[in-house]
């Protein structure tokens, strides 16, 4: 079977607002020998790697139906918000992959706004509060949104229902916000569990999960 590489770090980017398109990749690494490498490169063009972003095989209407021979791609765009908001979420955890599995996290980068009670102008104003509360220092920094994601390793598709507003499997099961804010660390495998950044605990399976490699053994 092929080598499955998750990553969505390919070009990386600093973890600060922006307006351009992150995605989070999964290549399928065909070349599996080691020894004397091919005579040519083949490259890719990321058109080429099917795009799972508005998940049609659950939803239904795929046409044409993605071909994931080299793998998939997601685009990274806050999908709790307006659809194709560039909001500059980002991947900058390393993923973890255990039972046909993906679990990685995200990161959206927020502005800093500043509450109505600081302004002298608005109604709420507060001139002590202004005076005191750092939520009023235009210097203040925001932590920003932490996501978790957890799909399925060969389509992309949402294995678990993280929305549960919904009935069965849909796009907006494969994320949910995490309960700690700021920049998310990677989940970390604790057995037949996985161990969330916000400390919230999901089962992976009977088996234990290990981060994939591979080698070539020689007789």
């Amino acid at each position: 079977m092929p080598s499955y590489n998750p990553d969505g770090n390919l070009e990386a980017d600093p973890p600060v607002p922006y307006q351009g398109q992150d995605y989070f990749y999964v290549l399928k690494d065909k070349a599996l020998d080691s020894g004397t490498p091919p005579g040519s490169v083949v490259t890719h063009t990321a058109l080429a790697i099917a795009d799972v972003t508005d998940d049609c095989l659950d939803e239904g209407g795929c046409s044409p139906v993605p071909d994931f021979d080299l793998g998939w791609r997601l685009a990274l765009e806050c999908p709790w918000q307006a659809e194709g908001d560039k909001c500059g979420e980002k991947n900058l955890a390393s993923p973890f992959t255990v039972e046909g599995e993906i679990f990685f996290t995200t990161y959206q980068p927020q502005a800093h706004v500043i509450p109505d009670y600081c302004d002298s102008t608005h109604i709420d104003y507060d001139a002590a509060l202004a005076q005191t509360d750092p939520l009023c220092s235009p210097c203040n920094p925001s932590e920003g949104i932490g996501i978790l994601y957890i799909l399925d390793l060969g389509t992309g598709q949402a294995t678990r229902d993280l929305d549960v507003t919904s009935i069965g499997l849909r796009k907006d099961d494969r994320y949910e916000i995490l309960n700690s804010a700021g920049i998310p660390s990677e989940v970390v495998s604790l057995g037949d569990k996985v161990l969330r950044p916000d400390l919230e605990v999901e089962d992976a399976g009977d088996n234990t999960g290990y981060r994939t490699y591979w080698f070539e053994k020689e007789y």
